[in-house]
């Protein structure tokens, strides 16, 4: 059934156009094989006829769940069949196959639990396979990182490890005199025969350490001045010209107060500028902002008188209400969300 008006007579399978009766012959028929295909590869093997084709009556192969076997059935017949072996396709991981019995429709699945230790041996865990999780008996990592602290010592047996958890074995011991062959600061080589062991003291040159620290100015840090030493550098005390980001505070401060970058001080200047709505006052401390987007939301009652407008806080009026009734052709059609006349019905 078509809607559209025909313009021009065909007969039943639309192969011949304005068919010519001929005694005995259905009307409207042109008498030719009517070929067409409906849910099926296979045309209809009756002659132009009125009315629906009939069920597809070609034989076809049709295969099992699993795909093994195969069996010729009637191309139209919905009758499935299932061999008695293990299905064996791969389960959504991609990895494990289908262990039961031959089916039809996807496999279930996978319910494989995967076992893992952490590196250091203190937890364990089980995973289900999803196909992210390699198996081990498939190449897979046995272990993982529980996020502790390892509990081992370093190669040289005697210091802690204070990595986190992590697969063996642990780094060299950074005392050890194959390791350290500078002194602290880095300038002057260890002797030779010095050390022999981690615990042995370290080397210390006397010379100024002279290392980066992080005060100061970006292009001319603030160098420390202590003599070679061990462990962090001490507090710089010196002082660091600070400007806030905003630039409107200069002053000094003493390095040993600062905590962080100096170039991402704030002052403590409120922003006293218009936000884009033209109502509110932007108020952030050390501002750097060049719109002042507000991000207070309307919250304005819309001209339907029941809903609120959503958009953020915004100059002008607000729109009208998208669940308010449409005006089209003049003709009033009322929402079930909002019962409320358009604008243009006002006009």
């Amino acid at each position: 059934v078509t809607q559209n008006i025909p313009t021009e007579y065909r007969c039943m399978c639309g192969k011949v156009n304005d068919p010519q009766w001929v005694r005995g012959d259905t009307p409207h028929c042109c008498g030719q094989v009517c070929g067409k295909r409906k849910d099926c590869p296979h045309g209809c093997t009756l002659l132009c006829h009125p009315g629906a084709c009939p069920p597809c009556c070609a034989n076809v192969e049709r295969s099992c769940g699993c795909g093994r076997t195969s069996r010729i059935v009637i191309c139209s017949s919905s009758v499935t069949f299932d061999c008695e072996d293990v299905c064996g396709r791969a389960l959504n991981c991609g990895l494990h196959p289908c262990t039961s019995v031959c089916h039809q429709g996807p496999c279930p699945p996978c319910d494989k639990s995967i076992h893992q230790t952490c590196h250091c041996g203190r937890t364990d865990r089980d995973l289900t396979c999803d196909g992210h999780t390699v198996p081990p008996e498939m190449g897979g990592p046995t272990s993982y990182s529980c996020g502790s602290r390892c509990p081992h010592n370093l190669s040289c047996g005697k210091h802690p490890c204070h990595m986190t958890c992590h697969p063996p074995p642990c780094p060299p011991c950074p005392l050890s005199p194959s390791v350290l062959v500078k002194c602290q600061c880095g300038k002057e080589d260890v002797p030779p025969g010095s050390r022999s062991s981690c615990e042995d003291p370290v080397v210390l040159c006397g010379s100024v350490c002279d290392k980066e620290l992080n005060c100061g100015q970006s292009e001319a840090r603030h160098r420390c001045k202590a003599k070679c030493h061990e462990g962090p550098c001490p507090p710089c005390d010196g002082v660091t010209s600070v400007l806030c980001r905003c630039h409107a505070m200069a002053k000094d401060i003493d390095c040993k107060d600062l905590t962080g970058n100096p170039e991402d001080t704030k002052c403590q200047k409120r922003c006293t500028k218009k936000r884009n709505c033209g109502k509110h006052k932007c108020n952030q401390q050390c501002c750097i902002e060049v719109e002042h987007i507000c991000p207070l939301v309307c919250n304005k009652t819309l001209s339907c008188g029941k809903h609120k407008c959503e958009r953020l806080c915004h100059k002008g009026h607000c729109p009208i209400c998208l669940a308010a009734s449409k005006c089209l052709n003049q003709t009033i059609y009322m929402s079930s969300s909002c019962n409320f006349r358009c604008h243009c019905c006002f006009w």
